[in-house]
């Protein structure tokens, strides 16, 4: 224990005794006058110098978005419907939106990894989508149940168990639904 107590003795005391052993001695003349040396600076160095040191404003990015905002939206992205009976049938071209969380088979064989996929019918087939490329077919049977529309044009993907999924297309005249099995 006496040797712990004199180990931590001599590591204790070591610091208070380091200015002695650096042998240097102090400019204490630089202590008394520390802007001895100094120049005087004139009012145009200084703003010269601050002149320097400020960043200057730089030149506007002009982002892609906003290089001619003269030009006119094409009608896809323009939102402002006109208030006719004409836009009803612009609603009527609009697909809506699935997400599937599986892998899923479609008729012809093919698979469809989970993902967005855009719903239309065509002569009684259920056509997946993404973008403007068809991804799969699925045979579509016509149904009488609404499935509680919340839209004029809607789809739904409602699952059937382990094996299978069913996916609704309805629009105000019909409701089609058609079954896809899911890849194990």
């Amino acid at each position: 224990m006496r040797k712990f107590f004199l180990i931590l003795f001599i590591f204790i005391t070591l610091p208070a005794y380091a200015n002695d052993f650096s042998g240097h001695e102090f400019d204490y003349n630089f202590i008394d006058n520390p802007f001895a040396g100094q120049k005087m600076v004139s009012d145009k160095e200084f703003e010269d110098a601050i002149k320097q040191k400020t960043p200057q404003p730089r030149e506007k990015k002009k982002w892609w978005w906003q290089k001619d905002k003269e030009t006119p939206l094409p009608p896809t992205f323009d939102l402002r419907l006109p208030s006719e009976t004409g836009s009803l049938k612009e609603v009527f071209n609009i697909k809506p939106v699935i997400t599937l969380g599986a892998t899923i088979v479609d008729a012809k064989g093919q698979t469809l990894p989970s993902g967005h996929y855009q719903v239309s019918v065509d002569d009684g087939s259920m056509v997946l989508s993404q973008g403007q490329h068809s991804k799969g077919t699925l045979r579509a049977r016509l149904t009488e149940d609404s499935w509680s529309a919340n839209s004029i044009i809607y789809a739904r993907v409602v699952d059937m168990g382990e094996d299978f999924v069913k996916i609704i297309y309805s629009n105000l005249d019909v409701t089609y639904e058609g079954i896809a099995r899911i890849k194990k």
